[in-house]
């Protein structure tokens, strides 16, 4: 197990020493070229004032004129130092003293910079330039001591290095305390998940940042989907109790009855009570078998998930000899959980099986919402009948198996996904028609 905050704290403490770092450089650089960029100017100008003191005598001997140069050239080891070279002959600046600069004659009109060690191992930048004076080739070379420049250099780069850890130490505290308070929600949203595990809370509802904003959402929607469907369970436990009562207490007083093998009358109603208690617990475990196994929010395959819940009806009424018509995309994925839409389809289906005579037709339609239509050809339903089949209960035909909670079933699970759900006949086949109207990619909240 990793710590956020130690990998955030790491990763800005390496981005920032890698910046701080390129730009120790950058200055460094910078500061270098800026200082020999100006040296370079003053040894341009100190070239161009001894190429104007220098003369020619009739013997053709270069002459400088050492009034018209600045005093520091005679200073010995003074850091500032030239040489001239014209022909066989070399003028060395009294600053050199018994030093030399190895300096060679460049081609006329040519220019150049040079880095070399000077008298008492001193780093000089040498500035060489060639003319052409009184028809003579001159190379003039001027030197200037660079160690005061790297003095002043070495010094700035302790200093900034000094100031750069100081701010790199204080932007990770900032950091740290960035990161702790940015994570302080976290730590409110596992109180109130242990809140919500104690039944204090029903949802989590603590302010969070944007990029938690969604596992949030999602944690409620397993909360609520969760919660629908314990009470779906207990709607479902309240209907079979209901369902049950009667047969069980018409039994439980019969069978103490000592003459219940002599009463025909008595033998056929405790037949009668018990085939009706098993219808019952009939209905109970076919929707546990529609519902199937999977998990608790899985996406709804349209295509795939129907034809298993016609394989499964095929099998319950296969008196009937089934005939199912799917008008449904193979790349139909809903995102409403799998749980739900098998329950939702597989009452639907089998009350449609159940009236039909043999036909039923099953389409699902992706455009805005989501819309499924599951038709039969069976008798279908008056119109003043149509609003009373989402009652929990009611049935239109009592010769027929079942409760009647079916349809109510379905109408619970559309009113969670906030959906709607219509009656009506079937104009393709003159039966009963339901039609369902889901939002598109909804989950129920």
């Amino acid at each position: 197990m990793y710590s956020l905050q130690t990998r955030l704290g790491s990763g800005l403490f390496i981005s920032l020493t890698v910046a701080f770092l390129l730009l120790w450089l950058a200055t460094s650089a910078t500061i270098r070229y800026l200082a020999e960029n100006y040296i370079h100017s003053r040894l341009q100008h100190d070239s161009e004032t001894i190429l104007g003191s220098l003369d020619f005598n009739r013997q053709n001997l270069a002459i400088i004129d050492k009034s018209k140069l600045n005093i520091i050239f005679q200073r010995p080891f003074s850091g500032h130092y030239f040489k001239v070279l014209t022909g066989e002959q070399q003028i060395r600046s009294r600053s050199l003293w018994d030093q030399d600069l190895a300096i060679e004659t460049l081609p006329s009109g040519k220019k150049t910079n040079l880095h070399l060690i000077g008298p008492e191992q001193k780093p000089l930048l040498v500035y060489v330039s060639s003319y052409l004076k009184q028809n003579h080739p001159v190379t003039i070379a001027v030197a200037e001591d660079l160690s005061h420049i790297e003095l002043a250099l070495t010094d700035f780069q302790w200093k900034f290095s000094l100031s750069a850890i100081l701010v790199l130490l204080l932007l990770i505290l900032i950091q740290v305390y960035i990161v702790r308070d940015s994570i302080r929600p976290l730590n409110k949203i596992r109180e109130d998940l242990r809140a919500l595990e104690r039944g204090e809370l029903q949802s989590l509802d603590s302010p969070v940042p944007s990029e938690i904003s969604p596992l949030i959402k999602e944690i409620n929607r397993l909360i609520n989907i969760t919660n629908q469907r314990l009470q779906r369970s207990r709607n479902s436990l309240g209907d079979l109790a209901h369902a049950l009562k009667k047969p069980l207490t018409v039994l439980s007083q019969l069978s103490h009855d000592a003459a219940i093998q002599q009463r025909p009358d008595i033998k056929r109603t405790l037949d009668t009570q018990t085939r009706t208690m098993h219808q019952s617990m009939e209905r109970v475990l076919k929707r546990a078998r529609l519902a199937g196994e999977g998990p608790a929010v899985n996406y709804f395959s349209a295509h795939k998930e129907v034809s298993s819940l016609i394989d499964v009806l095929k099998a319950m009424y296969r008196e009937k000899n089934l005939d199912f018509v799917i008008n449904i995309p193979e790349d139909a994925v809903l995102s409403n959980d799998r749980e739900d839409m098998l329950e939702l389809l597989g009452n639907i289906m089998e009350n449609a099986c159940k009236w039909t005579q043999q036909k039923i037709a099953i389409t699902v339609q992706l455009n805005k919402d989501i819309l499924i239509l599951i038709e039969d050809d069976g008798a279908g339903a008056d119109e003043n009948d149509l609003n009373r089949l989402s009652e929990r209960g009611t049935r239109l035909d009592e010769t027929t198996e079942g409760h009647g909670i079916g349809l109510a079933i379905a109408k619970d699970i559309i009113e969670q996904y906030h959906g709607k759900l219509k009656f009506g006949r079937s104009e393709k086949l003159g039966g009963f028609c339901v039609s369902i109207t889901l939002p598109e990619n909804h989950s129920s909240t």
